[in-house]
């Protein structure tokens, strides 16, 4: 009995399979003759596509870009003018430091012994030179009295004009040494930050070697090479845009280097930064400009244009059967969105702006938008 009752079942399930196989042929078969209903409509009435008329161009506007760098307005490798034992050094890299402030000292201890010398040696050379002040002065009476000869009042005179001159030289020998002892230390020429520090303590350096690296805080400029003529359209004072990092930052044209790069024939443009803008020397600066190039053309749609042999590119046009037809063309330059061409296409040829990967040549189109779009705007 239970044998049988699972035969039962069994052939059950089997008739429920068959029946759900059956529904779901069924419904593919009406699918699949929708679809082919479908493609025969569009065959006979042709593909939808979106067009755009062109427009025969004599000229184009492109975008150039031209890079600089981010310059401190000032920048200087400290050293000491003189030679010496490095003594002291007060300040590291990152310290910010004001006019004047000491950034090091060379070791005096010489250089204040010889000014001892030299301090006595200028006493000595004004005592003598009292002394023989006062002898002539003796010599000058005498001589009114016919005491001495004249032969003696020379020689005093030339005592005295001998001191003189020694006390002068006494003198000059102790400021040379004062400014060699003034010149023992370094100050900061400006407002700045040190970027660098090449010395430590203790090491004998030679005169005018770059103890450290100062760089002016105070607003930054940017420094950007321009070719072909386009410097001339800055003026000093004017006001421009510049880009750091994407993003835009308003400038002013501080000057205009006379002097074009023999190499590169390039001329500098240096703009000045507002002191509120965060950047640091190095960094780089986008000048974008638009400059008019005389090539006649028409602006298409990137989407319309077709990949074809020998770097070649085509657009699918609409004739008058509103068949497409291929024509080849060149790109002259392009942006994000559309491209400058030229090739056989004609003023007022209407071409498939998108969807060309649909398309072949011959085959029967229908328009269902043909709006104007704003080409090369």
């Amino acid at each position: 009995m239970n044998a049988i009752q699972n035969r039962n079942h069994h052939k059950s399930i089997i008739t429920n399979r068959n029946n759900s196989l059956a529904i779901i042929l069924a419904l593919t078969y009406t699918l699949l003759c929708s679809q082919i209903a479908l493609a025969d409509d569009n065959a006979k009435e042709g593909l939808p596509v979106t067009t755009a008329l062109v427009t025969a161009q004599n000229s184009y506007t492109k975008e150039r870009i031209f890079t600089g760098r981010i310059e401190a307005s000032r920048v200087s490798d400290a050293g000491f003018e003189i030679g010496g034992k490095l003594l002291q050094i007060y300040v590291d890299e990152g310290d910010k430091v004001q006019q004047g402030d000491v950034l090091a000292v060379l070791d005096v201890a010489q250089a204040n012994a010889q000014r001892k010398e030299a301090a006595a040696v200028l006493e000595e050379a004004r005592a003598a030179l009292s002394l023989s002040h006062a002898t002539l002065q003796r010599v000058r009476s005498v001589f009114k009295a016919k005491g001495v000869s004249r032969q003696e009042l020379d020689e005093a005179e030339n005592n005295r004009s001998t001191s003189a001159a020694a006390v002068k030289r006494a003198r000059a020998a102790l400021e040379r040494i004062d400014v060699t002892i003034e010149k023992s230390t370094l100050q900061a020429p400006f407002n700045g930050v040190v970027t660098s520090r090449l010395m430590d303590e203790g090491r004998v350096i030679s005169a005018g070697a770059p103890l450290m690296s100062l760089q002016e805080n105070v607003s930054a400029e940017a420094r950007i090479s321009l070719a072909n003529g386009l410097a001339d359209n800055f003026k000093v004072g004017d006001t421009h845009e510049l880009y750091i990092k994407n993003s835009p930052v308003s400038v002013t044209v501080k000057s205009i280097l006379q002097k074009r790069d023999e190499r590169m024939q390039t001329v500098d443009v240096i703009f000045s930064l507002a002191g509120n803008v965060r950047v640091r020397p190095g960094d780089l600066v986008e000048l974008r400009t638009s400059v008019a190039v005389e090539e006649q053309g028409v602006w298409v749609p990137i989407a319309a244009l077709s990949e074809t042999v020998r770097g070649l590119w085509s657009v699918y046009f609409v004739d008058e059967s509103n068949l497409a037809q291929r024509k080849a063309l060149e790109i002259i330059y392009h942006n994000s969105d559309q491209a400058f061409v030229r090739g056989s296409l004609n003023h007022g040829d209407r071409i498939v702006t998108e969807g060309t990967h649909r398309i072949v040549p011959g085959q029967q189109l229908r328009i269902i938008d043909s709006a104007a779009l704003a080409l090369g705007e």
